[in-house]
């Protein structure tokens, strides 16, 4: 396990750096995890990132991408695919993002 100081807490990861507890993410340590990953948020990681917190916060499961791109996948561009995905976040591509919303490693 892995602990990083993100805005005064101490905030734990497994080896993997997936975040240890759902709830204690906030957009602050979503920002701080990209820094780290040379990433800058925009709006449309920030529609990914919310859907899949809010997908995992209902049903306690991860979202597929398949899910992700058929529920906001025309504010992501014209013709969503998980290459679209993949290019928002290039370091992992959908397990960047799920990393990056504070989901446990599920995958």
């Amino acid at each position: 396990m892995l602990a990083l100081q993100i805005d005064d807490r101490e905030v734990e990861f497994n080896d993997s750096g997936y975040m240890i507890d759902f709830d204690e993410w906030d957009d602050e340590i979503a920002n701080a995890l990209a820094v780290a990953d040379d990433l800058e948020l925009t709006d449309k990681h920030w529609t990914v990132i919310s859907f899949i917190r809010e997908f995992f916060g209902e049903y306690e499961i991860t979202p597929s991408v398949t899910a992700v791109i058929k529920t906001v996948g025309d504010s992501l561009s014209e013709d969503c695919t998980s290459r679209t995905i993949d290019q928002l976040f290039p370091q992992d591509g959908y397990n960047q993002a799920c990393r990056l919303a504070g989901l446990p490693e599920s995958f």
